[in-house]
């Protein structure tokens, strides 16, 4: 994992045509403008009285923007995706979902970085880790992977000995499935895993939900 250090490196130049996109040469010419005039190393003060030089304020930002390159490609994803309820087409996609404000999508939400809202230097350099962090292949795995293991908790917790049949079928998907399954299917939720009233639901269903995402179709 990349650790953020603190350093700020040499400007480095580079030639037009190493530049993939004219949004990234903009970048690299607003950044080179405050590079050399000057403006870069000079300090800055938030209200908590926390200084960072404006190069530091500038990478940080850079930084939140390429996580958000990552964070759009993923809700573009979200486009492509049915959602359903109980296997049934809602009409809607899983973005529409998120556009709605569902809590499942929180990680694909826009990073943002307030150098105003920065407390002190551990607190700067927690924040620039997370987004580093945030901006790996690895973080999306973990996240499935901790999805279903939360998954497989809640089933045991809340079913016992009733849930051994679903704790298995669970167990046997890959953690990229039982994310596909959470985020397009309105009852696969921890919230209705974790409420008594909802399980015998989804104990019902839970093989066709599997059906639906596998073949794109519900049947009794």
């Amino acid at each position: 994992m990349k650790k953020y250090r603190g350093y700020i490196p040499e400007f480095i130049t580079k030639r037009a045509n190493e530049f993939t996109t004219r949004e990234e040469l903009n970048n690299y010419l607003h950044d080179a403008k405050v590079y050399t005039r000057g403006y870069a190393n000079q300090y800055r003060k938030n209200k908590y009285g926390f200084v960072k030089r404006n190069i530091e304020i500038a990478r940080a930002k850079r930084l939140v923007d390429e996580a958000n390159k990552i964070r759009k490609k993923k809700r573009e994803e979200l486009a492509l995706k049915e959602f359903k309820s109980r296997g049934e087409s809602t009409g809607m996609t899983a973005l529409d979902r998120f556009l709605m404000g569902d809590d499942r999508y929180q990680a694909y939400k826009p990073l943002k970085f307030d150098f105003n809202k920065i407390k002190n230097q551990k607190h700067f350099e927690k924040r620039i880790q997370h987004i580093i962090d945030s901006s790996t292949k690895d973080y999306f795995d973990s996240r499935s992977n901790q999805l279903k293991a939360n998954l497989l908790d809640a089933i045991q917790t809340n079913w016992g000995n009733l849930g051994n049949e679903a704790y298995e079928f669970i167990k046997s998907l890959p953690a990229d499935e039982v994310l596909t399954l959470f985020e397009t299917e309105d009852v696969f939720n921890f919230e209705t895993f974790g409420s008594p009233s909802g399980l015998s639901d989804i104990s019902k269903n839970i093989e066709r939900f599997y059906q639906t995402f596998k073949l794109g179709a519900y049947s009794d």
